[in-house]
């Protein structure tokens, strides 16, 4: 299976992490459960920095946008 997807990898200042995660945001419908699964990542670039925000409703914003511009950046390869 390929899917198009985001990645962040990160403390997210915005939960007060202190380790560091790495989330991946598929954008198509997954089928099946991935928990447990290898996955291998191409990664295409960098979207922006990690960033604290004033509230979630800035977060969500944030992440809204980097699905759009990701969408755009994707759809040129």
């Amino acid at each position: 299976m390929k899917a198009e997807a985001m990645i962040s990898l990160m403390f997210n200042p915005f939960f007060n992490a202190k380790n560091r995660t790495l989330e991946v945001f598929l954008r198509h419908k997954v089928e099946r459960d991935l928990y447990g699964e290898t996955l291998r990542i191409e990664i295409k670039g960098i979207l922006r920095t990690s960033s604290n925000y004033e509230n979630f409703s800035a977060l969500l914003q944030a992440i809204y946008n980097d699905i759009y511009t990701s969408s755009l950046l994707l759809s040129e390869d």
